[in-house]
């Protein structure tokens, strides 16, 4: 092992994520290694430990990336550790990640979430898991109403907005909860949203999205 001096760690934390030392990850974070540090690809060392589907070392990352406020990065392709981990089938990656608050609401060049990328049932069932069992907390409520609508976990929707939600809160595309149900074809989980969002006085923002809304309120009729 190299000597860790403060020219190298950086450097040394990407060359260790990308090959799956995950001990040696341990160490060069203790050094003082910066896990916000990216390469010129704007790769995090999680994003590569992801890539390089090594879990262990994406383990030692995760937390350190969150403190360093590169949770969310994104990298090639403007895809988050997130999107990689759920391409790359890392069911366990991906729970730990969304428990941690990485935004599985951001998109990539292709305009895809994660979970549309996620391939195996395994990965697509840690999204879900997320957003039915997470406790509902002030800090993830509103992000957490839009998972569940993206979703279309309807019964959740109603408890993430008995707790509070803001039915007007947008994901970083513009899209409220109500227009993602909708996008979705969730008509129950548009349904118990639909009121919500008229009180918030957010149906004007619905724009472009008046066919959807009118079949979502008409299916919709019935709640789960």
């Amino acid at each position: 092992m190299p000597e860790i001096t403060d020219e190298n760690k950086n450097a040394l934390l990407l060359r260790y994520a990308r090959n799956g030392a995950a001990p040696l990850v341990r160490a060069v974070l203790q050094a003082g290694a910066n896990a916000a540090h990216i390469n010129k690809d704007g790769k995090t060392a999680l994003w590569l430990a992801c890539e390089n589907k090594q879990e262990a070392a994406a383990e030692e990352l995760m937390e350190a990336t969150k403190r360093a406020g590169a949770l969310d990065r994104q990298g090639r392709n403007k895809r988050s550790a997130l999107h990689v981990a759920s391409a790359k089938g890392l069911a366990g990656t991906v729970a730990k990640l969304l428990s941690l608050g990485a935004d599985a609401g951001l998109t990539d060049r292709n305009r895809q979430m994660p979970l549309q990328l996620a391939r195996e049932d395994e990965v697509k069932e840690a999204f879900v898991e997320h957003a039915e069992h997470s406790d509902i907390t002030d800090d993830n409520k509103n992000m957490l109403l839009l998972e569940c609508a993206r979703l279309g976990l309807a019964s959740r929707v109603r408890a993430v907005l008995q707790a509070g939600a803001n039915a007007d809160h947008t994901d970083k595309n513009g899209n409220t909860a109500l227009m993602l149900a909708c996008n979705k074809g969730h008509a129950a989980a548009a349904a118990e949203l639909m009121e919500a969002t008229k009180l918030a006085g957010a149906l004007d923002l619905q724009v472009g999205h008046e066919a959807r809304l009118q079949a979502c309120s008409v299916k919709g009729a019935g709640r789960e």
